[in-house]
């Protein structure tokens, strides 16, 4: 039987190791030498297996495997896109970190597997490693495979489920992140720093740390929302809370059809119904809204496009023309025939497609097809738009369109600056009713018809906003990392030192310490990814000097993800480079691709290494003269302070 077989449970690298900037999972793998010639058949049981999972959990994969010359590249291209799909962030691909030949006819491969949580790395590693393993034994019986093993799959998926991201924003964020080249850890949940110290902010989909809680509360209700805003003069629509089927019909014949029925504490469009115009439509809306929450609403329906404004820090970042659901015919298809098509198109796009709501033929559809004189049988002409839902909003299948923020006349950018400063969010997302966007308000009339604290975004929006809380540093502040004898620490202390006079809030770590300036972090050092953390996640901290040992690179990963300067000032590098050939290029490969220095100060012997990786190219290195030692105090001290000055400028160029 050809078998993957996993050996040992694996490890979580908690820091950054092998250019992977976030945890990651390493783990052996035992493959039998016949799978490496199996390439396209390996392709296949990929596609069955994403597609199989991705079918009963409702969600996309698509995954290609184009690229892949080997077996185990399809099956670790497998692992990650479960991890993906399964809104694990993953954005680097695994690497096979050490190969060896066992006899007979398997090897042991390592790998390192980004993922924040052990329990899905592994989880989608076995449930990988038993459908290739079965499906190899059973060519022509996929479907077969997946009954012998429905107890163990089943405990797999659920692993794979465990740590997953909850929202789509939070995924976005990091992904944008992780490009913009800002470093993030998870604090909790759906909670993550993006930054380091001073420099970060704490995110939670579009919540930061500088959300108002009031604000917060008061958008969470429609209907203290609109008092609010009426309140500061903004328009809105006329709104009525409604208590039963009959209340509601009532209400909206006295404002007159048509009408929106809203649940009041529902967010992205959940429960609300738009466009009705007959009292049995309402009716039915309000026992819809009824189901999803204790407390309902009827507004008047305001005739216009509908625009959702995304305002980040007072100022408009984006705007997004959102279109009823609907679809547009070919001349060929019935309706019912073109929604499932968009639908389908939905679910395997590759773009921002893939993000939107399927449409349901459900009353709402037959409602809205009605009002047109059609059916889900009548074929529209070509080209033709015919919407199926009465609001525009994601939730329902809206169908969003971005506009440059220069399509939009400024009073109608302030408008909704204003309306955000009023609700006192920093981020908002908000929801304008307007015949043309470009004309304003002032002259065409305009309703706000909500306004949403923790906006969910369009993909377009997220660098945007990261760039405006981050600011210019981007979460950056100066980082000093020193391989050193830990006795005394000699190099790292005095740089600590110096650097503090000039930045009192200065942070040190080594294997016996843990400082802010003066302030002792904690009690009991040596983690130094813990030590470490615990200083990145204090906004008081403004820069950074770890002392570490020179075996360091065989711990659990840089507690960073990047070094402004890397000092190499360690015996047992200070020999020639024959002495321990392979050991330094392992040392200077990492530092190169994981710590990425601008400035590295190195042994002269490292340095013959160093300029030789493409790791260093872009940065500057200096050797350490072996003529001035750095265990001779003046030395040192002159050394040390050109290490300063670069570290000062560090802290003006961040600034900038």
């Amino acid at each position: 039987m050809t078998r993957l077989r996993l050996v040992g449970g694996g490890i979580m690298v908690r820091g950054c190791l092998g250019g992977i900037r976030q945890p990651s999972f390493i783990f052996t793998i035992q493959l039998p030498d016949r799978l490496n010639r199996e390439t396209e058949r390996a392709k296949h049981i990929a596609r069955e297996l994403l597609h199989s999972i991705s079918d009963a959990d409702g969600i996309s994969a698509s995954p290609t495997f184009q690229d892949s010359q080997s077996f185990i590249n399809t099956f670790l291209d497998c692992i990650s896109a479960l991890l993906t799909t399964n809104e694990h962030p993953v954005f680097q691909t695994a690497r096979v970190i050490k190969t060896h030949k066992e006899t007979g006819e398997t090897c042991l491969l390592t790998i390192q597997q980004p993922c924040l949580e052990y329990n899905a790395a592994i989880g989608a590693v076995l449930l990988c490693a038993d459908y290739f393993s079965a499906a190899f034994d059973h060519p022509n019986a996929f479907q077969e495979v997946k009954n012998n093993f429905p107890k163990t799959e089943k405990r797999h998926l659920a692993n794979l489920r465990k740590g997953r991201l909850k929202g789509f924003n939070t995924y976005h964020f990091l992904k944008t992140a992780y490009d913009l080249d800002v470093p993030w850890f998870r604090i909790s949940g759906d909670t993550f720093q993006l930054g380091y110290g001073s420099a970060a902010r704490l995110l939670n989909s579009s919540f930061t740390d500088r959300s108002s809680w009031i604000g917060n509360t008061l958008s969470k209700n429609k209907n203290v929302t609109a008092r609010v805003m009426l309140m500061a003069g903004l328009p809105v629509p006329e709104q009525v809370p409604v208590f039963s089927a009959d209340h509601a019909v009532d209400v909206a014949n006295k404002i007159g059809f048509p009408v929106v029925v809203k649940p009041v504490h529902l967010d992205g469009g959940r429960g609300v119904t738009a466009f009705l115009t007959q009292p049995e439509d309402v009716a039915q809306a309000y026992k819809k809204a009824a189901k999803l929450s204790e407390h309902t609403v009827i507004e008047k329906h305001i005739k216009g496009k509908d625009y959702r404004l995304q305002v980040v820090d007072g100022e408009v970042q984006g705007i997004v023309e959102r279109e009823p659901g609907g679809v547009v015919g070919n001349g060929m298809s019935n309706i019912s025939a073109l929604i499932r098509q968009q639908n389908l198109d939905r679910k395997t796009a590759h773009d921002d497609r893939r993000f939107l709501h399927q449409i349901e033929e459900d009353n709402e559809c037959r409602r809205m097809l009605k009002l047109q004189n059609l059916t889900l049988d009548t074929v529209p002409a070509k080209g033709s738009f015919i919407p199926v839902r009465g609001a525009a909003n994601v939730a329902s299948g809206g169908i969003p369109k971005v506009l440059k923020t220069t399509a939009a006349h400024p009073d109608n950018l302030e408008l909704a600056a204003r309306a955000a400063r009023v609700m006192r969010l920093d981020v908002a997302g908000v929801d304008l009713i307007t015949e043309d966007i470009g004309v304003s308000w002032l002259e065409t009339g305009a309703a706000i018809c909500e306004i949403n604290a923790q906006p969910q975004m369009f993909t377009d929006f997220h660098q945007p906003m990261l760039q405006q809380i981050l600011g210019p540093r981007l979460g950056r502040i100066p980082v000093c990392v020193i391989l050193e004898d830990q006795k005394n620490c000699n190099i790292g202390r005095q740089v600590f030192d110096v650097l503090s006079q000039q930045c009192p809030n200065t942070g040190f770590v080594s294997l016996t310490d843990a400082l802010i300036g003066k302030r002792r972090i904690t009690t009991a050092a040596g983690d130094v990814v813990r030590d470490t953390r615990s200083l990145l996640m204090d906004p008081a901290l403004d820069s950074l000097v770890l002392s570490l040992p020179p075996e360091y690179l065989e711990t659990d990963g840089w507690p960073v993800d990047r070094a402004d300067i890397v000092i190499v000032s360690a015996t047992e590098f200070q020999g020639s480079k024959g002495n321990a050939p392979t050991q330094i290029d392992a040392l200077v490969h990492e530092i190169g691709v994981s710590l990425r220095p601008h400035t590295a100060f190195l042994t002269n012997n490292i340095v013959s290494v160093a300029q030789e990786t493409k790791a260093f190219n872009e940065g500057a290195i200096h050797p350490i003269s072996s003529d001035a030692p750095l265990d001779d105090p003046q030395a040192r001290t002159e050394f040390v302070r050109s290490v300063v000055e670069i570290l000062l400028r560090g802290h003006k160029d961040y600034a900038e």
